[in-house]
């Protein structure tokens, strides 16, 4: 990757070892290393404290996640499941009549739509062994408007009963397994005649942090810089590492033992909520490569700034960053360097398990 220097970038932090580095990225921050094992239990402590302790001038404010809805009306004689795929519902009829092909009072055949959202869909069937497809074991046509679609984000399903008679309940939720389908079942089995069912689908949208997004990330604009990001689903906590430069050209008789005399890096770490985390920023200084010393870290914290790191799918997020030391703020969109960990993110995510403290 090229180093170009890009206005965004953040300073007045020092070139530090690699070992102190591989410790940012494992425990999110920054910290020396030491064999002796009384050392290594003294920062696993400081990380949990640094994990769970305020987050001094972060910015508070968490968007709620966004609560969605289809309402689904239907004609219900025995047993239907619908299935439900991104922006599409297909019945699958098992006994008695197919949905919306019930005759009415007077045995008078009748032909009644599937409402979704307001939308009418009139399913198509075999017509086997009659127009009312009883007992078929049969599939209908495929609509193809349902609005909002399932996504593979979508999570925390509810189903509201507003006029049943007898049972309806999600009998499947989505997954990778299952290509992302939820399926209700609809009973009416046990009573006489149809009914009218009419029930509502919940569930939130918004992309919820896992540990599929433990990975580097970077800008393509400002290539040669970037990030690392390890998540830890248990703690409900994040961690970030961020390589960039210098905000100026250093002048062309500095020099550096090891790398370019402009290199720069900051970690941060915090507890995660939904698909964000508001982070304060810490710079490390006095370090010497592969040896022991006694570093110094941003105090009082929070002093250096605050990162807000948000994502929106398994592979898309952005880096908003407030750093007052050089009077600096703005956001950089992330992706990620490589897409390996794309399909483990989006089974946790399909999944719900981004546990959170």
């Amino acid at each position: 990757m090229t180093q170009q220097l890009n206005e965004k970038q953040s300073s007045s932090f020092a070139t530090i070892d690699s070992k102190f580095f591989i410790e940012s990225i494992l425990f999110g921050i920054a910290s020396s290393i030491r064999t002796n094992p009384r050392d290594l239990i003294a920062i696993l402590i400081f990380t949990s404290w640094t994990l769970i302790a305020p987050q001094a001038n972060a910015q508070p404010a968490i968007e709620d996640i966004a609560a969605e809805s289809i309402t689904i009306q239907a004609l219900i004689d025995g047993r239907s499941i619908l299935h439900l795929q991104g922006n599409t519902a297909q019945w699958f009829h098992i006994d008695a009549a197919a949905p919306g092909r019930h005759p009415d009072d007077d045995g008078n055949k009748r032909i009644e739509p599937t409402v979704i959202n307001g939308v009418e869909w009139f399913p198509v069937w075999p017509d086997e062994p009659d127009l009312q497809n009883r007992d078929c074991m049969c599939f209908s046509d495929v609509f193809e408007g349902v609005v909002p679609s399932l996504t593979s984000t979508a999570s925390d399903f509810n189903l509201e009963m507003i006029q049943v008679r007898q049972v309806a309940f999600i009998a499947q939720h989505p997954a990778a397994e299952n290509d992302f389908t939820l399926t209700i079942m609809f009973d009416d089995n046990s009573a006489g005649g149809s009914f009218d069912y009419i029930v509502e689908l919940t569930f939130s949208d918004t992309f919820k942090i896992n540990a599929g997004l433990n990975d580097a990330w970077y800008d393509p604009e400002t290539d040669g810089q970037g990030f690392f990001v390890t998540v830890f689903p248990d703690l409900g906590a994040v961690s970030i590492a961020w390589f960039t430069y210098d905000t100026e050209l250093p002048p062309m008789d500095a020099t550096a033992n090891l790398g370019d005399a402009g290199h720069r890096w900051m970690t941060a770490a915090g507890l995660y909520t939904g698909n964000q985390a508001v982070m304060n920023i810490v710079m490390t200084s006095d370090g010497l490569f592969d040896t022991a010393t006694d570093v110094q870290r941003t105090d009082p914290p929070g002093s250096d700034g605050t990162l807000i790191l948000t994502f929106d799918s398994c592979n898309s997020g952005t880096v908003e960053y407030d750093i007052p030391s050089i009077d600096m703020k703005g956001i950089v969109p992330i992706q990620r360097v490589a897409g390996d960990n794309i399909a483990l993110c989006e089974a946790l995510s399909a999944d719900g398990k981004s546990p959170q403290l």
